[in-house]
């Protein structure tokens, strides 16, 4: 049985985790005779992307497409064909935009004070 270089491990756990832009602050490393157990205790994300949004925020895909393409929602890096959102800006601007929605105005509207950067009324 040959031995498995620390870093191909690490890689190998992190591969599971499909995420972009991971910061690990804290990895425990535990080896015994058998085998070496890897866990990612803490991490700090700075980007997410289309799938995670869906997931997490309760978006639709289209929805999320479509606030992209007017302008509310600003695509940070891409990764080969996917986009990705820096995940600090997104939850601010998202958390701004349903405010404006829910106190009644329109996307017009929105889309207007977003790009004067008079998201904050």
């Amino acid at each position: 049985m040959g031995c498995v270089p620390i870093y191909k491990k690490i890689h190998q756990a992190l591969d599971k985790k499909k995420s972009y832009g991971i910061f690990i602050t804290v990895i425990a490393i535990t080896i015994n005779a058998k085998h070496i157990a890897i866990t990612i205790i803490s991490m700090k994300k700075k980007y997410i992307s289309p799938q995670e949004v869906v997931d997490r925020y309760h978006i639709s895909y289209s929805s999320l497409n479509y606030y992209t393409n007017i302008g509310l929602f600003k695509v940070k890096k891409r990764n080969g064909n996917v986009r990705l959102y820096g995940e600090e800006e997104f939850k601010e601007r998202k958390a701004k935009i349903t405010r404006l929605i829910n106190e009644g105005y329109p996307l017009r509207i929105i889309c207007k004070l977003v790009r004067q950067g008079k998201e904050k009324i």
